[in-house]
C-alpha cells in the first residue's frame, strides 16, 4: 500500500484537490494559497515533477492575490465583482 493513500481509500493528492475545489468555492484568499500549496506539496511527495510545476505556479498566483486583495477577502466576492465590473 502507497503512503499516499489515506484509510478511506482517497489518495493524498485527491484530498488535497478536493479541499483547493472547496476552497475556491467557499474560501478566502489566505485560504486559497494554502490549499494551493497542498496540492503542490502532495505533486511534490508523489513525485510527479509536472504537476508540482503547474501547482507551484497555481501557488504563486494565489498567493499574490491573497497580498493584493487581501487574505480575508471571499474569493466568490472578488470574483463576481470582477465579472460584473465593479472593480
Amino acid at each position: 500500500m502507497s503512503l499516499s493513500i489515506t484509510a478511506c481509500g482517497e489518495s493524498a493528492i485527491e484530498k488535497a484537490k478536493r479541499r483547493h475545489d472547496w476552497v475556491q468555492e467557499n474560501g478566502t484568499f489566505g485560504e486559497l494559497c494554502v490549499a494551493t500549496k497542498a496540492v503542490q506539496e502532495a505533486y511534490f511527495d508523489a513525485n510527479d515533477m509536472e504537476q508540482f510545476n503547474f501547482w507551484h505556479t497555481s501557488a504563486d498566483a494565489a498567493c499574490a492575490n491573497a497580498q493584493l486583495l487581501g487574505a480575508s477577502t471571499p474569493v466568490k466576492e472578488a470574483v463576481s465583482q470582477e465579472s460584473d465590473g465593479s472593480r
